[in-house]
């Protein structure tokens, strides 16, 4: 059986997620939005690449990362998360 790896940027699809689906909260006013899409992108994803194996990626730090350092607008037009 061969394997197919799929790698995800956890912190683009938490933003694309908490953004592009309407506010979803518990009875006590937490989002779940985000936690929400997140699931149903990563569990698309799955299916759509048929992975046998899932790896997601998240930024340890606020600091400057390479990538931004290459190319300064890298994230220039993402809304801050709350």
């Amino acid at each position: 059986m061969d394997k197919k790896i799929l790698l995800l940027d956890g912190h683009s699809i938490l933003s694309r997620a908490f953004y592009g689906i309407p506010p979803l909260t518990t009875t006590s006013g937490l989002h779940t939005n985000a936690v929400y899409g997140f699931l149903n992108i990563m569990l698309k994803a799955i299916d759509d690449e048929a992975a046998t194996h899932i790896t997601v990626a998240f930024d340890l730090s606020r600091e400057k990362l390479q990538r931004t350092r290459l190319y300064p607008q890298y994230k220039a037009q993402r809304k801050p998360m709350p």
